[in-house]
């Protein structure tokens, strides 16, 4: 279907399908073997498609497999005009997977993090990296969108906060100026409130799929300073409480050093309300509904988190400065 598929909505929906598949590693795999070499051609002349959403998903899946077959995709001979037309292209999301991929490909070179599916670097530059000219990275920020939210398009200043714009974004264009030792991710993940535009993944589950994230992303080895908007807080608070059950991820907890919340609904969101009865037919909520309203959970996730490990970090920061 990715080689035959003419029809432009078709294409559109096939290589958004392909991109999702790409993100496990069997799939990425399998689709450099040799007798898939017609996918693979396919999937690289896409990224040259009028339609920008089909050149997104091919960029998307090329990124994918460069976080589980680097050493194949360095030896591609189409890779590097690939990257160098994605890294120009208008579209800002793109330009974010064709980063992703480079430095997942300048790994091998630096023996650096990757950069899975949804986690995006937005300090340094790859090519900063690659000719070493980044300073040494003494802290990880990492930016956490919440509802309806996206990892640029979130950040930005100005009347359109689109996610597919060039238009400034303070976390990757004004913070490398004040603290230019830090690296400065953002996280992408699909969050609705109603299943009308897509289903729900409840927020323990996230929190799981996004540590592993992080921990392929070598968050852990520094300190790192979250910064969240509103759902997106929870999502770090219930982080932080499944990485202090599981050794796993010791490393992201004791590294946490602060964490910045704006608009966080602590406590639940009274709008959740507006679902029962005859508005739930019409709006169809799911889990994310769910998980923003008022219930005891969630202030025992607020206690848990923000006074436990709290204290444990003004602790941590006297030793730090001693």
């Amino acid at each position: 279907a990715l080689v035959e598929t003419e029809t432009p909505a078709t294409l559109q929906y096939t290589v958004a399908t392909f991109a999702r598949l790409s993100n496990y590693g069997e799939v990425a795999s399998n689709l450099l073997a040799p007798e898939n070499k017609k996918e693979w051609e396919a999937v690289k002349a896409l990224c040259k498609n009028a339609h920008q959403n089909v050149r997104r998903h091919a960029m998307e899946t090329i990124a994918n497999v460069a976080l589980y077959e680097t050493e194949k995709l360095v030896i591609d001979k189409d890779i590097q005009s690939i990257l160098k037309r994605g890294l120009s292209d208008d579209d800002d999301a793109i330009v974010r997977e064709a980063v992703r991929t480079n430095a997942s490909l300048l790994s091998l070179e630096l023996r650096g993090a990757k950069y899975p599916s949804g986690v995006f670097l937005l300090y340094p530059t790859p090519s900063q990296m690659s000719q070493q000219l980044a300073p040494r990275l003494d802290v990880d920020i990492i930016f956490v969108h919440g509802v309806t939210g996206c990892p640029k398009g979130t950040w930005r200043w100005g009347p359109e906060m689109s996610d597919s714009t060039k238009q400034g974004c303070w976390a990757s264009d004004w913070l490398p100026v004040d603290f230019p030792s830090s690296r400065i991710i953002s996280i992408g993940y699909e969050i609705f409130l109603s299943s009308w535009f897509g289903t729900g993944i409840p927020l323990i589950h996230q929190s799981k799929i996004v540590i592993d994230k992080l921990k392929l992303a070598s968050v852990g080895d520094r300190p790192i300073i979250f910064i969240t908007h509103s759902f997106g807080g929870l999502l770090v608070k219930e982080m932080l409480r499944y990485a202090s059950r599981d050794k796993r991820y010791k490393k992201i907890l004791d590294s946490t050093i602060g964490v910045v919340f704006y608009s966080t609904p602590h406590f639940g969101s009274d709008l959740t309300h507006y679902r029962k009865g005859y508005a739930d037919s019409i709006f169809r909520g799911n889990s994310v509904v769910d998980d923003l309203t008022p219930s005891q959970s969630l202030i025992d996730l607020n206690t848990q988190v923000i006074r436990k490990h709290g204290m444990e970090n003004s602790e941590r920061r006297k030793r730090m400065e001693e």
